[in-house]
């Protein structure tokens, strides 16, 4: 009886093995590497109007910000298709956060202006979005019994929407730079 057991746990445990194993090799097949993004040609024309209107700004620590911003958004502007690696990784190294210190800083804003505007949130509302990108596919190598036709069809995919809400948000928080810079530099 001992032996007829022990076989049946050995059978048990090799067909757990290969079971996952090709759940494994499944996970591996249908995880997503890239996604399609596309940022609106509304955003990419006041982010070219923006620098145009930077131009004509006397050169000083705020408009070098700003430049920055916009050299930031530009690098992110996608079209197309984009490795969700190399985005996640540009994206832990320069992130449009980092630049609420600078603005604030190197454009000697002060606490009401910075209300006024709305800043706080603005940049932290800018983030939000590009994270919930992320988050849906940080543990695509959980293995797990999804239903990945049914998702598809019934889930609608938001990655391009909250894409576009992040970058609506960054022109946003330049356009309100570039003002607060036109009508008075300090604040």
């Amino acid at each position: 009886m001992k032996e007829k057991i022990k076989s049946y746990l050995f059978y048990f445990s090799i067909f757990y093995s290969v079971l996952v194993i090709f759940g494994m090799i499944v996970n591996f097949a249908v995880s997503v590497h890239s996604i399609e993004l596309k940022d609106s040609e509304e955003n990419i024309s006041k982010v070219e109007n923006y620098k145009r209107e930077l131009k004509t700004i006397p050169r000083n620590e705020c408009t070098d910000i700003i430049d920055k911003m916009i050299t930031y958004y530009e690098e992110t502007s996608y079209n197309g298709k984009v490795n969700l690696k190399d985005m996640y990784n540009y994206h832990l190294k320069n992130n449009f956060l980092s630049f609420y210190n600078d603005a604030k800083n190197g454009c000697k804003l002060s606490d009401e202006t910075i209300d006024y505007h709305n800043l706080r949130m603005e940049f932290l509302s800018s983030e939000i979005p590009t994270d919930e990108i992320f988050q849906k596919y940080f543990f695509q190598y959980e293995i797990g019994l999804k239903d990945v036709l049914t998702r598809q069809m019934v889930e609608p995919l938001m990655h391009n929407i909250e894409y576009q809400i992040s970058k609506s948000s960054q022109v946003e928080i330049i356009g309100h730079l570039i003002q607060i810079q036109k009508e008075g530099g300090v604040n």
